[in-house]
């Protein structure tokens, strides 16, 4: 491996922070909570099938069904998407020259 240094900034162990938006764990958080809700319709899981599948209680169905994400920790909608057989990968990608770098994107492979 080259060892040859690069310049750069180094992160504070915050992602959130570093990422320079405004609420990214919002957003994540909401793009989770929506991949859960289309995941939960095209798998076709009724109500008590999601409840025994993502292991919650009717209450919290009702509101994660109602997209309100503020109700869930991050760590917890990443344990939900593992329940439903689910993974997040973190892939970087090169900015185009003369591109800014803006944000993170959250895509799916279904």
């Amino acid at each position: 491996m080259n060892k040859e240094r690069v310049a750069g900034k180094k992160g504070s162990a915050d992602f959130f922070k570093d990422s320079g938006l405004p609420n990214p764990e919002e957003f994540m958080k909401v793009r989770f909570v929506s991949i859960i809700r289309d995941v939960l319709v095209e798998r076709g899981l009724g109500p008590d099938e999601a409840v025994e599948t993502l292991e919650i209680s009717e209450s919290e169905l009702a509101v994660l069904q109602e997209g309100r994400c503020a109700d869930f920790s991050l760590d917890c909608l990443l344990l939900l998407l593992e329940k439903l057989g689910l993974y997040i990968e973190f892939v970087p990608h090169e900015i185009p020259a003369g591109a800014t770098p803006k944000g993170f994107r959250i895509s799916t492979s279904f």
